[in-house]
């Protein structure tokens, strides 16, 4: 076990993201930094909607897995002589679309009207 009696945040993270991390300027609207910032953090947004996305699609897949397991299995105790193969249910099966816009207002606009209301906030306080 490794422990850190340094305080410094620094020490804790690798150099290069402290030596390249864009910091905005709220005095300043069209420097570089900012307009970095702005990327980089509509990319955590946009990286967390297709991971929400992902892991929903990879839930409802398992649940189709599922239920097919339990059609099949049902067949076979009924001894169905039509029972549908494997393959023949998974092309059958329905499966929403999910998209990374499903979630627009929580991933988009929520954290676009927070940022202009802390801008805002920050502008008037004096930072």
């Amino acid at each position: 076990m490794i422990v850190f009696y340094q305080t410094d945040t620094k020490f804790l993270t690798l150099p290069i993201f402290w030596e390249n991390c864009p910091t905005p300027n709220l005095n300043q609207l069209n420097v570089q930094d900012n307009i970095y910032f702005i990327f980089l953090y509509g990319l955590i947004f946009i990286g967390s909607a297709l991971y929400s996305s992902g892991k929903k699609l990879s839930i409802r897949l398992d649940e189709i897995n599922t239920m097919i397991e339990n059609q099949l299995i049902q067949a076979s105790i009924n001894n169905r002589e039509n029972i549908n193969t494997r393959e023949e249910m998974r092309n059958n099966a329905n499966i929403n679309d999910s998209s990374i816009f499903s979630q627009i207002h929580q991933l988009y606009i929520a954290p676009l009207v927070i940022t202009i209301i802390g801008g805002v906030v920050l502008k008037l306080s004096g930072f």
